[in-house]
Order: structure tokens, then sequence, then C-alpha cells
């Protein structure tokens, strides 16, 4: 004979609290923080966007031109929009280089990649010494709703772009030099 489940395990669970920064409620967005890393996976490097600083990094890339995509895949249906702010450190490695720095925010689905942002080029910057260390900030409005479903790809580009001199430039993305990447996610009220 089947015995019969006591009512205490049938019971409705309690209640979620859930809560918000009150500029997220003001503004509609939920802004995410993202750290650039820069990762091995047994075959090549790849480039990610990590919500957690706590990985470890191989910390810089150097180059001229450097165009780096640093991924997320986005585990459920959220949607994009407002202003995304991008920061962190690029070091020219001669005295009287200069190079310009950019970023994009991209959707790819796996084929296609199409732009969600303008690109946003921060001034170029002069080295006034060797190994001359620029800090940037920039910041790049969302320019469409746009809504990611489960697998798909957001993605930052980062470019380096070397304007006059014949050395190169480093961009930095460790622990101790982070690229943050900050992305407002639509907030349902």
């Amino acid at each position: 004979m089947a015995s019969r489940i006591p009512n205490t395990f049938l019971r409705a669970g309690d209640p979620i609290i859930t809560s918000f920064d009150w500029t997220d409620i003001a503004t509609g967005t939920g802004i995410v923080t993202f750290y650039g890393k820069r990762l091995h996976d047994g075959s090549d490097f790849v480039y990610l966007l990590s919500g957690t600083d706590l990985i470890k990094s191989l910390g810089e890339v150097s180059g001229a031109p450097l165009d780096l995509d640093f991924d997320s895949t986005l585990n459920r249906s959220s949607e994009v929009k407002g202003i995304a702010y991008v920061s962190g450190t690029f070091v020219i490695s001669a005295n009287g280089e200069q190079f310009s720095l950019s970023a994009q925010i991209f959707h790819f689905d796996g084929t296609t990649e199409t732009a969600i942002s303008s690109e946003i080029t921060f001034p170029t910057q002069t080295a006034s010494g060797d190994g001359d260390r620029k800090i940037f900030s920039l910041k790049m409005p969302i320019t469409t709703d746009t809504v990611f479903t489960s697998g798909e790809i957001l993605r930052v580009t980062m470019k380096l772009t070397r304007i006059a001199g014949g050395n190169n430039a480093t961009l930095e993305h460790s622990s101790s030099q982070p690229l943050i990447m900050q992305i407002p996610f639509f907030v349902d009220q």
C-alpha cells in the first residue's frame, strides 16, 4: 500500500526578495559589470567578458594594430538598452608615439555580428616617455533596444591603432589593471 505524503511537504515556497539599486529602478536599467579577460582554451587564446574579477587573466596583449573581441554568452533572454561604459589602461611603449583606442558593442548570434552601439574613439594619446600609461573611459550609448536570446553573444570589440611611430601599445586587462565594461540591461518594472 502506498503511503501518503504529509501536508508539510506540499505547502508553497517562501516568497523571493529581489533588490535593485534605486538608480536601476529610476532609469529602468540594471548595470552589469564585466571584466575583460584573456584565457587559453587549450588550443588558442580567447577573450571573454567575465562577471567576476576573481578569474586571473593573462593580463596584457601588445600589438599595432590590436583588434580584440571580448565575448559573453548569455544564458537567458535579456534586453540591453541605455548607456554602457568601458574603462581601463593602455601603455604606449616608446616616447613620442601616438595611438588611438576605440570600442564598440555588438550582438552576435553565432553567424551575424550586429553593431548595437557606435564605435566610440578615445582622443589620440602621445607617449611622454617609454612605457607611458594612458587611462581611458568611454561612454557608449546603446542605440537600439536589443534582445539577446539564450546562447547569443554580447561582444565588446576593442581596437588600438598606431597613429605615429613604429612600436606597439599594450591593452591591459589584469586584476591589478582591469578592463571594466558596464553594460545596461533592461529591468522590467
